[in-house]
């Protein structure tokens, strides 16, 4: 499907300026104990270093970026800035490349933010799954681990964020949010929600992108708080688009979203009528009844949009890819 923007106001060109922002009164003044964190409990405690110490995990496999970079990415060309998110559901390489490689707007994305990206651990030794796809679109990479299994010799996979650039990537660098989810107590993994960041050079002009993934299984107030820490974490001296999966189901609910919206951002998905769930593959659908939602979106500030569209003919994953083209 395609839907042209109509009714958000983005003004101004993509590399205009930034400001810091402060959370929205409603963050602030709301009894959130009695709306859910009693039901959900933040567990912000769960700390790396605890984590690191109680598995006995290195701590550069929870902390270090992992970069591709071809010699020469494929730089794109035209008036346009085409960026594309996706949580592939821990979907193969080669089948990632398929999906991507049959819808043309995805195949010629300048940014992809990836979520639920596998990558082979094996001891302290790590190694990019999808370097394959990287390379065959001929893009930069940048990739951070989300969740390890406890036993890092058990050949189990890694699950992270990765971004994909045909322009450069300067530099990379991982933002820790606090758990609000145990997932140690609940799965064989530990680890942390995190926003991946990445520094693209657009012919000289900086670009921050941010992969983001925040829980589901929790309450609207500890995605707000997830929020919180990642915008306290920006320095807004540089453009920059905020990706991911945010499991936002709710706008009316989610602070989160009020919160990025708040600092000056937006997105097209929030105003949709339709959902980036693929009720067909979605565990949430079966478990919750929860069949509709823009748990996706690309948020940025002081841009033009020119299209959106939600890419519901790709349907290997419990998420559509979306994506945004913006004039520049």
């Amino acid at each position: 499907m395609n839907n042209t923007l109509s009714r958000r106001g983005f003004i101004g060109v993509l590399f205009g300026s930034m400001a810091s922002c402060s959370p929205p009164t409603l963050f602030l003044n709301i009894n959130w104990k009695l709306l859910g964190q009693n039901i959900f409990p933040n567990t912000s405690n769960l700390t790396l270093e605890h984590l690191m110490d109680k598995y006995k995990i290195p701590r550069e496999l929870l902390t270090t970026t992992y970069e591709y970079n071809p010699d020469k990415p494929s730089r794109p060309k035209g008036n346009t800035l085409t960026v594309s998110s996706w949580n592939i559901a821990m979907n193969n390489a080669e089948k990632v490349y398929k999906a991507i490689e049959s819808n043309e707007t995805l195949l010629n994305s300048d940014i992809i933010a990836m979520q639920e990206v596998f990558m082979k651990v094996d001891g302290s030794n790590v190694k990019l799954c999808l370097e394959e796809v990287a390379d065959k679109l001929g893009m930069a990479g940048t990739y951070g681990v989300q969740y390890l299994p406890k036993d890092i010799n058990s050949g189990n996979n890694a699950i992270g964020n990765l971004i994909l650039s045909r322009y450069e990537i300067d530099s990379s660098r991982i933002i820790r949010l606090p758990a609000g989810f145990d997932i140690e107590e609940h799965t064989s993994l530990i680890g942390t929600p995190l926003a991946l960041s990445a520094r693209v050079n657009i012919d000289g002009t900086p670009l921050d992108v941010y992969s983001v993934h925040l829980d589901s299984i929790t309450s609207p107030y500890n995605r707000g708080v997830q929020m919180k820490s990642l915008l306290d974490d920006i320095e807004f001296d540089n453009p920059m688009l905020i990706a991911g999966d945010f499991n936002i189901l709710w706008n009316w609910f989610e602070i989160a979203d009020d919160y990025i919206r708040q600092c000056g951002f937006d997105d097209p998905f929030g105003l949709s009528e339709e959902t980036t769930i693929n009720n067909k593959e979605a565990n949430m659908a079966l478990k919750y009844g929860i069949t509709t939602g823009t748990l996706d979106r690309i948020f940025s500030r002081n841009v033009t949009v020119k299209d959106y569209i939600i890419h519901d003919d790709i349907d290997i994953s419990d998420h559509y890819p979306i994506t945004v083209v913006y004039e520049v």
